[in-house]
């Protein structure tokens, strides 16, 4: 008998530790951002634009541009690796057109508002006949100040072509678009030609 209860003990305490551990499904909570990616970034080459120091000498020609932007994929499919792809390669013609320029707005705007409620009531009292007056203020006021940043920067661009596309993480790609002057006059003889 006490061999059986012994054990009947042992199974319950057993289960009771095995029921307290961590759950073995990946909670959201738990997720974390992924430690190996490709930092976004601008690279242009030149040749006779002279240094930093020095003003650009007139022959300053730009022979290269690549532009490197990355895009979470959201799962690991093929769809998903597709559109993160898409994604990435259009993030990095946007980084590209915004170095060339763009244009930057600002508005602040300030806006009271006011609401104010009154309300009031006389009663008399009866012992000692004299008017009593109670009185009750509600007021609320509210102050809102919104501070606007537009930036949007739009171009047409040619000669553009993605030069390298990788997985850089668990669920992250990477896309490089580049342009070369190589390319550019390549596109503008094509057009000239009937």
């Amino acid at each position: 008998m006490k061999k059986t209860v012994s054990a009947a003990a042992v199974c319950v305490f057993l289960g009771a530790c095995a029921s307290s551990g961590k759950p073995k499904v990946a909670t959201i909570s738990g997720q974390e951002l992924s430690k190996v990616f490709v930092a976004e970034n601008l690279q242009v080459t030149s040749v006779g634009c002279g240094s930093v120091k020095k003003a650009p000498k007139t022959g300053c020609v730009i022979t290269e541009i690549e532009s490197t932007s990355t895009a979470p994929s959201n799962g690991g499919t093929e769809t998903n690796r597709k559109n993160a792809m898409d994604a990435a390669c259009a993030y990095a013609l946007a980084n590209a057109v915004r170095f060339l320029g763009q244009d930057v707005a600002n508005t602040v705007a300030l806006s009271r508002d006011g609401e104010s409620t009154e309300v009031s009531g006389s009663q008399e009292s009866s012992d000692r006949s004299t008017d009593v007056a109670t009185r009750e203020n509600d007021n609320q006021t509210t102050t809102a100040i919104k501070n606007t940043i537009r930036i949007s920067a739009s171009r047409y661009v040619k000669g553009w072509a993605p030069s390298r596309q990788e997985i850089v993480g668990p669920q992250e790609v990477s896309c490089t678009q580049r342009w070369s002057l190589r390319n550019q006059e390549v596109i503008e003889a094509m057009a000239s030609q009937k």
